[in-house]
């Protein structure tokens, strides 16, 4: 018995090229099935293949199909070497776990959460000034406090860390847009 298997014979590099561009179809279309198109090639791919570029493409996925309990087995069974941050494998998996809290209706567990989260990366942040981490951090906070809040503990921060101006320039100009690192394009499904 022989399956006909699409994938057999392609390149892996040509078809997570594929792949990239269905993601990009899905956000110039919202056609949905792009994204499961998608997310088959990358279930298909080897998971010794499986690199930074193509794990955070995959998470992202994930979020924009609300497959919340399939990414969190994802980002478990990745090494941590695989993220960018020492801290985002736990704050992937937090997430993924809190958006199933608040699909099943339970914000105050969802909120938690997203509070030690933030607590979490503001730790990570306040040891190295790794101003990436503000992206993450207040990507967070807005699934928690209002966006007055969130502006006000910039302008604090920026007259604190006279340093880090432009970068706290840049985070308050993001946060009035709705900047969101995990589905920057989506502005219909906001992860944070």
């Amino acid at each position: 018995m022989t399956s006909c298997n699409w994938f057999s014979g392609k390149s892996s590099d040509k078809l997570i090229s594929f792949a990239d561009s269905l993601i990009y179809g899905y956000y110039c279309s919202e056609d949905t099935m792009l994204l499961h198109y998608a997310l088959k090639i990358y279930n298909e791919t080897d998971s010794n293949k499986i690199d930074s570029r193509i794990a955070y493409t995959k998470l992202r996925v994930l979020f924009l199909l609300k497959h919340y309990s399939q990414g969190e087995e994802f980002v478990r069974s990745l090494d941590e070497n695989i993220f960018f941050k020492p801290y985002h494998k736990k704050m992937y998996l937090d997430s993924f776990r809190a958006l199933q809290y608040e699909e099943n209706g339970d914000s105050i567990k969802s909120t938690n959460i997203y509070r030690k989260t933030a607590s979490n990366i503001q730790t990570y942040f306040d040891k190295t000034e790794d101003v990436d981490a503000l992206l993450d951090l207040y990507a967070i906070k807005r699934k928690f406090e209002t966006q007055k809040s969130i502006l006000e503990e910039i302008d604090r921060m920026i007259d604190k860390q006279e340093n880090l101006h432009r970068e706290f320039i840049s985070l308050k100009y993001m946060q009035k847009i709705h900047y969101n690192p995990f589905t920057y394009l989506d502005e219909q499904s906001f992860m944070f």
